[in-house]
């Protein structure tokens, strides 16, 4: 367990959390292995909650109307995604 929680609050962003906020996300989180090529969540979709990457690379994909899909970022262990989801619920 403590492996995985050192991941969680590894970032930036996350190492500065405080305690309570810690223990609320520890709480509250779930462990999922997804296979590669597996869609986590769509634009539009409902707010599904943020994601931190445990281990492997996640990538970012946006689609344009003229060229298809388009490689926005790639996520790696410790980094979070989800935020402007979050912001707009979807």
């Amino acid at each position: 367990n403590s492996n995985w929680h050192d991941i969680l609050f590894s970032s930036l962003w996350s190492r500065k959390f405080p305690q309570a906020v810690r223990d609320e996300i520890i709480a509250s989180a779930r462990s999922e292995f997804l296979e590669r090529g597996t869609e986590t969540n769509r634009q539009g979709e409902p707010f599904a909650g943020l994601v931190c990457l445990l281990s492997g690379e996640m990538h970012v994909v946006g689609t344009a109307r003229c060229r298809g899909e388009l490689l926005l970022g790639i996520h790696r262990p410790g980094e979070w995604t989800g935020f402007l989801a979050a912001l707009d619920r979807g």
